[in-house]
């Protein structure tokens, strides 16, 4: 589970220094594969991150001319609902605190507002505003548009276009491989509920997208949907179970 604060907000001699061991093989970062696998390719001449507490790293994985970056996204309400029964812990502190982050995103008055919800009682508005801050650097990112965006929802939808573009974008060959994997459950589907899992089987896109909307009724989706629009977030609308259309693969290669 993600510690209290564990955000890469901004780049430091740290993190850099340690992408950069990765990247000359001086360090091999831990992995979760599965060598008996008949995907499991024994050498590779490419490094896969997967980075969850650190989407402020975004512009400098960007601007990196050896990496080609992929932007995942979910809607924000399913995705505070699920991590508020797991029991993971907000990171709000960790934005709220960096001066840095503040000056360059939080003007008097957002600041404010983030700290009237923060000391508020609603916890799921906290989750989203957490969802919010999590994803303003790259949503504001002026890399954002030449970036390579895949919703969970999208892909869900159309998997084979998304990754028929995803293996053009990163040259692979086994499209269909890729296909099947959407239909299997992966490892951290443990901490999904029964139905989801069932869902997942089957591929239920409609109840996989939209089975939060059994919990949660229009007044409180406007109100959560509002704190978006607070920072002029428009990739998540009120009344949209997937992204805004204007989003929907964008980047170019």
């Amino acid at each position: 589970n993600p510690e209290r604060n564990n955000q890469e907000i901004y780049l430091t001699n740290d993190n850099q220094k340690y992408f950069e061991l990765v990247n000359t093989g001086k360090h091999i970062s831990r992995t979760v594969c599965n060598p008996f696998s008949q995907e499991f390719v024994r050498k590779s001449n490419r490094i896969l991150y997967k980075i969850t507490e650190g989407k402020g790293l975004f512009d400098w994985f960007v601007n990196r001319k050896d990496v080609e970056v992929i932007y995942q996204v979910r809607h924000p309400i399913p995705t505070a609902l699920s991590i508020m029964r797991l029991g993971w812990d907000l990171t709000l502190d960790a934005y709220l605190s960096n001066q840095k982050f503040i000056a360059e995103y939080l003007d008097e008055d957002k600041y404010n507002y983030c700290i009237s919800i923060k000391n508020g009682e609603d916890l799921l508005s906290k989750y989203v505003l957490n969802w919010v801050l999590e994803n303003l650097i790259p949503l504001k990112s002026q890399s954002l548009y030449t970036t390579f965006i895949i919703s969970y929802e999208e892909l869900l939808i159309n998997p084979k276009i998304h990754l028929l573009e995803l293996c053009k974008r990163l040259d692979l060959d086994n499209h269909k491989a890729m296909y099947d994997m959407v239909k299997r459950p992966s490892r951290s589907s443990s901490f999904s509920s029964k139905e989801t899992i069932q869902n997942m089987k089957e591929l239920d896109v409609k109840n996989l997208i939209g089975s939060w909307k059994k919990d949660i009724d229009d007044k409180t989706e406007k109100r959560l949907m509002n704190i978006l629009i607070k920072f002029e977030v428009d990739i998540y609308r009120f009344g949209d179970l997937s992204i805004n259309k204007k989003y929907i693969n964008h980047g170019t290669n």
